[in-house]
């Protein structure tokens, strides 16, 4: 009777063994995929901050070319509006003597 309570001992110790390995083998997976998630909500929050990053720079980069291109259309407006103001000139110029030729000895 002796060797059949050690046999029973060593099946219960071998079921608590196994019960303990699978308790261990949850646990390990359960923090595994606690950790994955959290590595998941690192990345996605590092990945907004760097795209809201990313944004707020090419925004300044686009105020700046804005900025440089407006300053740029003002600067051929205004070359422009004096080419005009001198052609004007020359233009008017041209038919005050036209027509002094033509009328103003009369």
């Amino acid at each position: 009777m002796q060797i059949f309570d050690e046999v029973k001992k060593i099946e219960q110790e071998a079921t608590d063994l196994e019960l303990d390995y699978q308790n261990k083998l949850r646990k390990l997976e359960q923090n595994t995929q606690d950790k994955i998630g959290e590595m998941k909500r690192n990345i996605e929050k590092e990945l907004a901050t760097f795209q809201s990053e990313e944004l707020a720079k090419k925004s300044e980069q686009l105020a700046i070319l804005k900025n440089a291109s407006a300053e740029s259309e003002k600067s051929e407006i205004e070359k422009l509006q004096t080419r005009f103001a001198a052609k004007e000139e020359e233009l008017v110029n041209a038919v005050i003597e036209e027509v002094m030729r033509k009328y103003g000895n009369r």
